[in-house]
């Protein structure tokens, strides 16, 4: 793979597509609506195949299957490809499956037969959901509702061994003093039998039009890199050559627009600053996804004659508190997280963004869409939850490139 630099970018060029029977299996579980799938299946050259999601939540299953039914090239999903149920289902306890759970694990373990039978690389990919260790959620931990599966993912990929794996979750697991035992103990469990190399990344350094901060965990299976360490590996991933844009850059803050009154005008030029980080812009990428034409653009809310003042009122940029932050056009959008009265105000429009210009500050190519029909909340739910494409696609090749470096790939 020939890597090269071009100012604050980096371009990838991969080989010609990968036969069918070379290329790596991948896993994927807490799938939500298929982005960080969808960044793997679409690396220059199709190093991967999707063999199965796992999602429990239906509206979820639905945005999957429909997104890659109406892409321009559709990506097949079988009706059996996802599995609507908890992790917990392929969890084995004392060698056995769950109970009243057995048909699912048969099907999933028949899966994994398949492709060791063939000699394919496996490959793990989840991000276990992350209220519990966010400090804007519900930061209640290990212990909370949905805490715990973080542990479950890591016993899943422990017990089924895939060649490599990588984990995604917020910063706070990692980094929050309340949460760091509970992170030693996942790596401490994971370093049993891989080497694993953890970053703190964010999507803006991957093009992605979003300040969205993340923890990716990436494992190699310790047999496949004899006379290895962990250091070795956090060396050879070699992070930084796969992120367009280097965060020095982008924290420049002389470089972005301040917060300025709201002006309806949607032909405001842009004002004069770095040209080369133009493409992290909301304005560049509403437009580069023709968020107008898109599908998803009626799914959006209009305020009431009543509450319309309180909408103009809001500066253009203002960050400050949930309900009544608006986006700047001439700047990167907020973290992605839409709950309750939470979906961020549209730059020069008195109304909240719509869902197409929300996938859009996810980087999806401007051809993936979602089930307009579905109610607005669940749409908004869907787009917040997902890893943005861009980030996925590079750390998907972030991963090929050292597993074809290594000689870790076509048939083990």
């Amino acid at each position: 793979m020939a890597i090269s630099k071009q100012n604050n970018t980096v371009k990838h060029t991969s080989p010609v597509n990968i036969q069918e029977t070379q290329r790596a299996s991948v896993y994927s579980f807490f799938s939500c609506s298929g982005f960080l799938d969808l960044g793997f299946e679409l690396v220059n050259g199709q190093p991967y195949t999707m063999r199965m999601a796992n999602e429990i939540d239906k509206d979820f299953c639905e945005c999957y299957r429909y997104a890659r039914e109406h892409l321009k090239i559709p990506i097949n999903v079988a009706e059996d490809f996802i599995f609507q149920n908890s992790i917990e289902d392929f969890v084995k306890w004392g060698g056995k499956a769950r109970k009243g759970r057995e048909d699912i694990y048969r099907k999933f373990e028949a899966l994994l037969k398949t492709d060791r039978n063939a000699k394919r690389v496996i490959g793990f990919i989840g991000g276990p959901p992350c209220p519990d260790f966010s400090i804007a959620g519900l930061n209640a931990g290990k212990d909370g509702n949905v805490g715990p599966l973080s542990s479950k993912y890591v016993r899943l990929i422990n017990q089924e061994e895939p060649h490599f794996f990588l984990f995604e979750n917020v910063k706070g697991l990692c980094f929050a003093e309340k949460h760091r035992t509970y992170f030693r103990s996942l790596c401490l469990k994971l370093r049993e039998k891989y080497f694993t190399s953890h970053r703190l990344v964010n999507a803006l350094w991957y093009g992605v039009p979003q300040y969205r901060e993340r923890l990716i965990i990436v494992g190699i299976r310790r047999d496949l890199l004899p006379g290895f360490s962990h250091k070795r590996l956090d060396n050879e991933l070699n992070w930084e050559a796969f992120q367009w844009f280097k965060n020095a850059v982008i924290e420049n803050r002389t470089k972005w627009p301040s917060a300025q009154p709201y002006n309806p005008d949607p032909n405001l030029p842009r004002p004069e600053g770095d040209r080369g980080i133009e493409k992290l812009t909301v304005h560049y990428w509403w437009k580069k996804n023709d968020v107008i034409h898109h599908p998803n653009q009626i799914n959006q809310t209009r305020p009431k004659a009543r509450t319309r003042p309180r909408y103009e009122s809001v500066k253009e940029g203002n960050s400050i508190g949930k309900s009544y932050h608006r986006l700047h056009r001439w700047k990167y959008a907020f973290t992605a997280c839409y709950g309750h009265n939470e979906v961020p105000l549209h730059p020069w429009e008195p109304r909240r963004i719509s869902v197409a210009e929300a996938l859009a500050t996810q980087s999806l190519p401007p051809d993936f869409s979602l089930p307009p029909a579905m109610r607005i909340s669940a749409l908004f739910k869907a787009v917040g939850n997902g890893v943005p494409f861009l980030m996925a696609q590079q750390l998907a090749e972030m991963i090929y490139s050292f597993l074809l470096t290594h000689d870790i790939y076509g048939e083990i």
